[in-house]
């Protein structure tokens, strides 16, 4: 039954809603009209059984090898070397989160999500649910990267709450490359905590628990002596997905974050700054920069200089500046708009810009070096079945 509102029936409004959704995201409507009638577990499950893409072996071991470095430099060598047999029997990750303390619903839907295929063959092929997290995001953003969010139910109603290792005066830097929290950082989290158990927007249960995640995860050792933020993340999130799904009847996955953007600059400096392969190409052959022009700008998440959204490339944070700032192709040169900052399109200076920590990578070349070049499968949210389609139509063009 539908309900009126003005002239126009609930149903003929969803159908318009429907409509403009699938205008802009054509690809997920596909994929309700192939698959719409499966269960979301049914649909994972699904997805993984599908056939490997055909992948040079040569670019598959590259890319395990940087992988498995990467995941090396936080968690050590067994879990690095776990944790890289996974694509080697499976060429996927899940590309699903930004990178930040899990606690929203949308955080643990998707890791919940990424877990359900590898159930049927069990932990002993998959023991890791390893997630590829984006830090080139500000501390402001939706994801909200400078703390931990969760839910209570107060003498106010239901209300969501958030507990921040930083105050707002990050709230426009980027997470990537950023500093780590400390003990000064742990005791205006707890102040915080206790104005909210003080003003009954917890109660006492919900406060003594999150004074036992503080004491027994943010305060946890391997946690404080780590010097970069997203590193700190990664151990966090690590134990405490482990506390809150501890099942001894039904064990479960661990939880790996891997960084994005510092995985993307550690295969371009292994592999690509200084050999001749199509990613040095889009990199740094004059014709190749021209082309990724043509066909990249405008789209969804890669650049416009147009409408100044995104970057070309890369993202830059200048030295003695703490915020991010696009980079625009002027010859064989990455200029910032005010030409205050410029690195030259050469594997030198490149290779100094990524050891500076200076150069952050895009959307666009993170999936042109993951999904195109090394051939791995992504699973991501809906918004990247568009995205990630229309890339791969440009970079076939392009080549």
């Amino acid at each position: 039954m539908s309900s009126k509102t003005g002239d126009i029936s609930s149903d003929q409004r969803f159908v318009r809603l429907k409509s403009r959704v699938f205008e802009r995201r054509p690809i997920l409507n596909e994929i309700l009209a192939d698959h719409g009638n499966l269960k979301l577990s049914e649909y994972s499950k699904l997805y993984y059984r599908r056939p490997e893409y055909k992948v040079d072996s040569q670019r598959k071991k590259e890319f395990i090898e940087g992988f498995r470095e990467e995941i090396e430099t936080i968690f050590g060598k067994d879990i690095a070397d776990a944790c890289a047999a996974q694509p080697s029997k499976s060429f996927h990750l899940a590309y699903t989160e930004h990178h930040g303390p899990i606690g929203t619903s949308r955080q643990l839907n998707n890791i919940l999500i990424a877990t359900i295929p590898t159930l049927e063959t069990g932990l002993n092929d998959f023991p890791y649910n390893i997630i590829i997290a984006c830090s080139n995001i500000s501390f402001n953003n939706w994801s909200f990267p400078r703390g931990l969010t969760f839910h209570t139910y107060g003498n106010k109603g239901l209300s969501e709450n958030q507990l921040s290792f930083f105050g707002h005066t990050i709230d426009a830097f980027p997470v990537y490359n950023h500093k780590s929290f400390n003990q000064d950082s742990i005791k205006n989290l707890r102040k915080s905590l206790y104005t909210m158990w003080n003003e009954r927007f917890v109660w006492k249960k919900e406060f003594n628990k999150l004074n036992q995640i503080i004491d027994e995860i943010c305060m946890d050792k391997s946690v404080l002596t780590e010097h970069i933020y997203t590193n700190q993340i990664a151990k966090l999130n690590f134990l405490l997905w482990d506390k809150i799904s501890d099942n001894k009847e039904t064990p479960t996955q661990k939880l790996i974050y891997v960084e994005q953007e510092r995985l993307v600059n550690r295969l371009l400096l292994k592999f690509h700054l200084d050999t001749k392969t199509s990613i040095h190409n889009i990199l740094f052959d004059p014709n190749y920069l021209d082309l990724v022009t043509k066909y990249f700008e405008g789209i969804m998440c890669g650049f416009s200089e147009k409408t100044k959204q995104g970057s070309f490339h890369f993202w830059a944070i200048p030295p003695g500046s703490k915020y991010r700032v696009q980079l625009w192709r002027r010859g064989n040169k990455l200029v910032s708009p005010d030409g205050a900052y410029e690195v030259s399109l050469t594997p030198d200076g490149v290779r100094k810009g990524i050891l500076n920590g200076e150069l952050i990578p895009s959307t666009l070349l993170s999936f042109i070096l993951f999904s195109f070049y090394y051939g791995l499968r992504q699973i991501g949210g809906p918004n990247q079945t568009t995205y990630l389609t229309q890339m791969k139509e440009d970079y076939l063009n392009l080549l």
